[in-house]
């Protein structure tokens, strides 16, 4: 039973009223001040109740189980503190919601809990102008729901004690949007997606966003499905700044995807990626600093790489390997470290009206038994030939403009095939085609 004190602290209100400055949205019906239980009002909530959060501290673990529209507002995520560490040796969330729909979560600051909202089984969850700061484990974690984050921070979320996750949004067989939300110093992922084929998948669509010190800033797993543009991703370590796996889908567009350990984006494992219109550059291994690449692909996965600017990362371009295939049209791949395009391991191109240009390799390599299909491009100042062929590699070159190269505008060994069309090869250093 409620105390005389709770009850006075939920105050309903006449409808339009908003009663305190700092609910600049929804109406409150019910007013929860500094000192009373969040949890009461939530448990006395009706459909369509706006719960009103006092500006203060607030240590709880809070539960919002079979509800229907619901709105928990806090007075601004500079006002109001969600501590939800008490929970965490019980394995309780700051903000646990299940089997809900219509729930809104907006204006808290919520910290040092084990997760600090977790999601099951939920459907049209917002979650807006939140922050979320040194939680452990995961700082949201959607399983078979669906969710809106709108505005949010998701700052510095740190493993647990047994060393698991660190992730800053986890997501399992859920749908879900971000816009404008910045994800930074996760000790693991920014976001971590999975699906399961059998069951919902997860999809994302992620617009106008920021990663940047996360361990990587994005991993898609399990037939996750995303569309990610108009993003900043910068400065990730571990592998790279887009990383998917296992049969995972993406369309990765107009984004700046900088600085990252190893490579801007890596795909392996049957994946499929389009990459277009961004900018891609200096990225690099964190444990070696000749390694990295804009883009690298292994292990059958598939992409279409178009009108993106890839330059100045640590060793290629694009790198293929493992039977990967690309088709690459229309990009600027310049000044990268070493080749401006790796194909090897039987993998195989279109490269079809790039500039390729001031790397300081090869423009294109082909070898082990590589096969490419490479038509008007134009190859300046590479610091080796335009084109070089090994190990039983293929390739049709048709139409190029080959200049400025170093040693040759074409080279071809160890029993390489091409069929040479209508190029036009000139001023390079020894200008030979073999």
């Amino acid at each position: 039973m409620l105390g005389f004190g709770a009850i006075l602290a939920f105050i309903a209100l006449a409808a339009g009223h908003n009663g305190q400055a700092g609910f600049a949205q929804a109406p409150c019906t019910v007013m929860v001040s500094a000192g009373s239980p969040i949890q009461a009002a939530i448990d006395s909530a009706s459909a369509g109740a706006v719960i009103c959060v006092e500006a203060g501290s607030y240590s709880e673990n809070l539960t919002i189980r079979n509800k229907q529209d619901l709105t928990l507002q806090g007075a601004g995520r500079d006002n109001v503190t969600l501590d939800g560490s008490a929970g965490i040796a019980t394995k309780k969330a700051a903000i646990a919601i299940e089997k809900s729909e219509k729930i809104t979560i907006q204006g808290f600051k919520i910290v040092n809990s084990r997760r600090a909202i977790d999601a099951l089984n939920t459907k049209q969850l917002i979650v807006t102008d939140n922050r979320f700061e040194k939680n452990l484990r995961q700082s949201l974690l959607l399983d078979a729901s669906e969710a809106e984050l709108r505005n949010n921070l998701v700052l510095n979320t740190q493993k647990d004690i047994d060393g698991e996750n660190g992730i800053g949004i986890q997501t399992f067989n859920s749908v879900f949007a971000l816009d404008n939300v910045t994800v930074s110093g996760s000790a693991a992922e920014g976001i971590s997606a999975q699906g399961d084929p059998s069951e919902l998948g997860s999809t994302l669509t992620i617009q106008k966003c920021t990663f940047t010190n996360n361990g990587r800033a994005i991993a898609l797993t399990s037939h996750s499905k995303a569309t990610i543009r108009q993003s900043t991703i910068t400065d990730n370590g571990d592998l790279a700044g887009i990383a998917l796996y296992e049969s995972a889908t993406a369309t990765i567009e107009d984004n700046t995807i900088l600085r990252n350990g190893y490579a801007g984006v890596f795909a392996q494992d049957s994946t499929d990626v389009v990459v277009t219109h961004n900018r891609i550059a200096e990225n690099k291994s964190a444990r070696d600093k000749k390694e990295g690449g804009g883009v690298v692909l292994r292990d059958n996965s598939h992409a279409t790489i178009r009108d993106n600017t890839i330059s100045g990362n640590a060793q290629f371009g694009v790198a293929m390997f493992h039977r990967s295939q690309a088709t690459l049209v229309n990009n600027t791949i310049a000044e990268n470290a070493s080749r401006g395009i790796n194909l090897a391991g039987s993998a195989q191109a279109t490269i079809q009206e790039n500039t390729i240009a001031r790397n300081q390799a090869d423009g294109v390599l082909l070898l082990e038994s590589a096969q490419a299909t490479i038509q008007k491009n134009a190859f300046a100042d590479n610091n080796s030939p335009g084109i070089s062929m090994r190990n039983n590699s293929r390739a049709t070159i048709e139409e190029n403009l080959i200049t400025g190269n170093i040693f040759a505008g074409m080279h071809l060994a160890e029993a390489s095939e091409a069929m040479i069309i209508k190029n036009e090869i000139k001023s390079n250093r020894a200008d030979s085609q073999a």
